[in-house]
């Protein structure tokens, strides 16, 4: 069993609700964070001013 928090506020992210998970490289062994939505507002607000993400 997996179980995921939000690396910002350390709230456990239930399975199968939403969150945001940032990662660079393409390999599953990259760097990452997960991160829950209300945490991640800002950055998806960020993301989407500079077009890097599409709704």
């Amino acid at each position: 069993m997996q179980i995921i928090k939000c690396d910002i506020c350390k709230k456990t992210i239930e399975k199968g609700s939403n969150s945001i998970h940032i990662s660079v490289g393409k390999s599953i062994l990259s760097d990452h964070v997960e991160i829950c939505l209300i945490c991640g507002k800002s950055i998806l607000k960020l993301l989407k001013n500079k077009k890097l993400i599409k709704d």
